[in-house]
């Protein structure tokens, strides 16, 4: 009698580590740790532990599909090469590594991939940090614990506090908690851990007040659960009254006071884009201004890596326009937004069958890419996002299906 189950061995732990835990430091470790660990190498500025995503690159499984993706890639790489020749920089070599964090992600994710067994280490850490962010927002956003950064934040809305989180702003930490939370979802399915993945996000992101990553989730949820409940009238109906039930719930609990505080005073002082119109005005005005219309200003030279202001190395044209498509404008000009359009609308296109992240992904590059730009410049964002690519243009079996213990094969003796 024998069980093939097979269990995560030493080096699928080992592996999987090299890739989660520099990231999960930058999410998880206070700026008064997380500083000191930034490092300037030959005048590059470096976070010490991503080391470790290079050694990851010794180890991990090849993935030798996506020609297609891998080209637009390559070819984007090529016209931002040309942008740091032709451009000026206040210390070329640092802004162009770190700068690059962005492709280096994009590499990882288009050229490796995990098995199903480090899949199954992976969902663990992902899970054990999100229940670690959403601990850290209810705390900070209730006011029973305090956290700071040199952002603007602390202030109550509604009964909460706008608060910084050890990943940094509220949006960002929004966005990234979206994330976290769909790729929990993907990782364990439609089961209870699953599940409560999701109901942890909605959780945090009210209590984030940042209505990007509401709207995200928002369309996340709606694209996922309709195309499930439109086959089905009976599922409809249900999910329409336990969504009624759930909706009322928190709105009598006030969870959505907040958010609904947020807009209305922004409305009344005709603010409701917190100034982020202003700030793609002066982006747009900078490379105008410039004439570099085909190449841009150059990566980096408008919104620099965290990296880069840790070591107070000033950016030329220093600004954060909110927007990643005006970023990449600005800084890669028409050459290289265009590659990121066609990149981004290739891949959507390749992993449509994959629902799940599919959703996820163009719920991302839909709301998220339009409200913020850390997403494609920090690393904690970026080699996040790779890990949701790499999932989802993965072809092995689901992981669920994965962990289905076998059936035992019984041999008769005859």
């Amino acid at each position: 009698m024998r069980n093939f189950n097979n269990k995560p061995s030493f080096k699928d732990v080992f592996v999987v580590s090299l890739l989660i835990l520099p990231i999960m430091s930058r999410w998880l470790l206070p700026s008064s740790i997380e500083t000191p660990l930034t490092k300037s190498i030959q005048n590059i500025p470096f976070y010490l532990p991503n080391i470790l995503i290079f050694i990851f690159l010794l180890f991990a499984l090849k993935n030798n599909r996506n020609i297609h993706l891998k080209l637009v890639f390559w070819i984007h790489f090529l016209f931002f090469t040309i942008g740091v020749l032709v451009n000026e920089y206040t210390d070329k070599l640092a802004f162009i590594f770190s700068g690059t964090y962005y492709f280096y992600a994009i590499f990882i994710a288009l050229h490796y991939r995990l098995s199903s067994n480090q899949k199954i280490i992976l969902k663990r850490f992902l899970f054990i940090s999100l229940l670690l962010l959403f601990i850290q927002v209810v705390l900070y956003s209730t006011g029973i614990l305090e956290y700071s950064l040199d952002i603007t934040s602390g202030y109550e809305i509604g009964g909460v506090y706008r608060i910084s989180t050890t990943v940094g702003a509220a949006t960002g930490t929004a966005g990234l908690i979206f994330l976290i939370g769909c790729l929990v979802f993907y990782l364990y399915g439609k089961t209870f851990s699953g599940y409560s993945a999701l109901i942890i996000t909605a959780l945090s992101l009210l209590l984030l007040i940042s209505r990007g990553a509401i709207a995200a989730f928002g369309l996340f949820s709606l694209l996922y659960f309709w195309n499930d409940i439109r086959k089905s009238f009976k599922k409809f109906f249900i999910t329409v009254f336990l969504l009624g039930v759930i909706i009322t719930s928190i709105y009598k609990i006030g969870l959505f006071d907040p958010l609904l505080t947020r807009i209305e005073a922004q409305t009344y002082e005709n603010n409701l884009y917190s100034g982020r119109d202003v700030l793609i005005e002066s982006t747009l005005s900078t490379v105008d201004k410039s004439s570099s219309y085909l190449f841009g200003v150059g990566t980096g030279n408008i919104y620099p890596s965290k990296d880069v202001k840790i070591l107070n190395i000033k950016s030329k044209y220093p600004g954060a326009p909110h927007n990643s498509f005006v970023l990449i404008f600005a800084e890669q000009g028409i050459f290289g937004l265009l590659l990121f359009g066609i990149f981004w609308s290739v891949l959507l296109f390749t992993i449509k069958k994959n629902k799940t992240l599919f959703y996820t992904l163009l719920s991302f590059v839909v709301v998220l890419f339009n409200t913020e730009t850390v997403f494609i410049v920090d690393s904690e964002y970026v080699f996040l996002l790779s890990i949701a690519i790499m999932m989802a243009l993965d072809k092995s079996p689901n992981i669920q299906k994965s962990n289905i213990k076998p059936s035992k094969i019984i041999i008769n003796k005859y």
